[in-house]
């Protein structure tokens, strides 16, 4: 059986569903993406730009190669947001999304140039019921803790092989219940200010998907 996507980007009228497993980036800085589909003899990969162009990469000859969906979306307004079956949120330069396997808890994990395995941004739910006492559990020390405009945050640190890491837990409300999304990031302290900085830029911009 096929595996589909659970993560796609959608921007600039199209709507870009790549062939998992995949990385997604956004190498120059610009509104360029490069999508890169992981095959089994080889990679394959496009370059698609806000104009939507395409460019192949080495050693691919067709879009479908490293795209199961290359499509207009009249709902995809400027700019690359990456969109769930729940949700959709900002995609900002410097980070690269990844796929999951089928059986993971969250559907992507989103990182930056030259982080470990460990050092990921991800996101979970809805959920029900969602708070942040809920997160907290022996063994991290609460550093900081603050309510957001739709939800709340806290930080926490904690110790990995004799190093200081840190942990962005955000609490995020899209709906009128007491629904909730976890998005959390975690790096260790040297590299975290500069992930939460994109946590807090997607929390901002993360909204519920509207079906059609």
């Amino acid at each position: 059986m096929t595996e589909i996507a659970r993560a796609w980007l959608v921007g600039h009228g199209l709507r870009l569903v790549p062939r998992v497993p995949f990385e997604v980036a956004r190498p120059f800085g610009d509104e360029r993406v490069a999508l890169l589909h992981h095959g089994p003899v080889g990679n394959r990969s496009v370059l698609v730009d806000d104009q939507r162009r395409v460019a192949l990469g080495r050693a691919t000859s067709s879009i479908g190669e490293a795209l199961d969906f290359f499509e207009d979306d009249a709902t995809a307004g400027p700019g690359w947001r990456v969109m769930t079956a729940d949700v959709h949120m900002p995609f900002p330069p410097g980070l690269t999304l990844w796929s999951t396997p089928p059986d993971q808890a969250w559907p992507f994990e989103l990182t930056m140039a030259g982080g470990t395995d460990d050092e990921m941004m991800h996101l979970r739910g809805p959920f029900d019921r969602l708070d942040v006492d809920g997160l907290l559990h022996s063994g991290v020390q609460l550093q900081a803790r603050a309510a957001r405009s739709n939800g709340e945050v806290a930080i926490t640190s904690y110790a990995v092989g004799g190093q200081t890491w840190q942990q962005w837990l955000g609490v995020i409300r899209l709906w009128d219940d007491a629904a909730a999304m976890l998005l959390t990031a975690q790096a260790p302290s040297e590299r975290a200010d500069a992930l939460f900085e994109h946590a807090a830029t997607i929390a901002d911009g993360l909204a519920p998907r509207i079906h059609e």
